[in-house]
């Protein structure tokens, strides 16, 4: 039962590092308005949370492949809970199951 308990508990830390941290990468767009009248784009790159990137996702051009995005920061998320689950586990199996 504690084994159980122990894979829950490190993959809900997983999780909800994996949901607070912004390491899912995304296009952003700056348009400067220039004093001469004109305006100039720049695009360059940023990082945001899991949540902020569903939350713009509604916001991208057809041509942006959004449900290619989220299918890549789904498996980047899921990646990421599981290089945080195993450290917790292995902490929890040598401090809670002690053999």
């Amino acid at each position: 039962m504690k084994r159980q308990l122990g894979i829950a508990v490190s993959v809900a830390v997983g999780l909800v590092v994996a949901l607070v941290v912004p390491i899912y990468p995304h296009r952003m767009m700056t348009r400067l308005q220039l004093a001469d009248g004109g305006d100039k784009v720049e695009w360059s790159w940023g990082y945001d949370t899991f949540p902020a990137f569903f939350a713009h996702m509604s916001t991208m051009r057809p041509e942006e492949h959004a449900y290619v995005h989220a299918a890549l920061h789904i498996v980047l998320a899921l990646a990421f809970v599981a290089g945080v689950a195993l450290p917790v586990w292995l902490v929890w199996r040598k401090l809670v199951l002690k053999p």
